[in-house]
């Protein structure tokens, strides 16, 4: 019989603005140069615009926005992180992919005492000397802001994944 709690996941580690964070790796399709980024007419304030992806326009989420609400300007150093969250893949625009990592599993109670404030923190994970936030893609997800996303870029006849 095996221990849940001493199986180990595979994380991505990133950084936005020197600070880092991790994400479980089971939802990252890719990792890619930043590209051309497409602005939206009316754009939603979490998503910078969107890509191409092997042919499908995906939209690119603002990660720095979303933790820090600051604005986030083009570095041709940074990265986009391609996951798949219920059937639709997005770009997290970072600025750095630091390593992959395995580690225990993510210690939610912790978190919650830590980063009260960012509700897109799901738990801590171990990494060396310290702890690391690990990203709710979940939370990040915001349906209706895809829904009204996906309608905009097929009324403009593009293929939406």
């Amino acid at each position: 019989m095996s221990d849940k709690s001493l199986e180990t996941i595979s994380f991505i580690l990133f950084s936005i603005d020197g600070v880092e964070y991790a994400i479980d790796s089971v939802v990252v399709e890719q990792v890619i140069q930043i590209v051309e980024i497409t602005p939206l007419p009316n754009e939603i304030k979490k998503i910078a615009g969107v890509i191409n992806f092997h042919g499908s326009i995906i939209p690119v989420l603002k990660l720095k926005y979303i933790l820090f609400s600051k604005e986030q300007s083009i570095d041709l150093n940074d990265k986009f992180i391609i996951i798949k969250h219920n059937n639709q893949l997005a770009a997290l625009w970072v600025n750095e992919i630091n390593t992959v990592f395995e580690s225990y599993k993510k210690d939610e109670s912790f978190a919650k005492e830590i980063y009260e404030e960012l509700h897109f923190i799901e738990g801590v994970i171990p990494y060396k000397d310290r702890m690391l936030p690990v990203l709710d893609i979940d939370k990040l997800f915001d349906n209706d802001m895809l829904v009204g996303l996906k309608k905009h870029i097929e009324e403009n006849g593009l293929n939406y994944e």
